[in-house]
């Protein structure tokens, strides 16, 4: 099952290259399903008011460190992703 919802909410141009590389670069399956996992906290913790905060601010920090791995992995040429 594609796990890319969660990236693609935020950055929809980038649908396209995604879909291109989707099958054969387990990095970025595995980018795109650790965001997934970390935007579903993200979302509980801000339910979860007040006593969420430093759990709300975890992941929304490792969200943007997902975010930038995944994109700089979608603008690197075919040949430099494979190794």
């Amino acid at each position: 099952m594609k796990t890319f919802g969660s990236f693609l909410a935020r950055y929809p141009r980038c649908e396209l290259d995604l879909y291109r590389i989707w099958s054969t670069d387990e990095a970025i399956r595995s980018i795109c399903a650790d965001h997934a996992e970390a935007t579903e906290a993200l979302l509980r913790w801000r339910a979860a008011g007040s006593r969420g905060t430093r759990q709300v601010l975890h992941y929304e920090a490792l969200l943007r460190e997902l975010e930038a791995e995944a994109l700089a992995r979608l603008e690197k040429p075919n040949d430099i992703r494979r190794s």
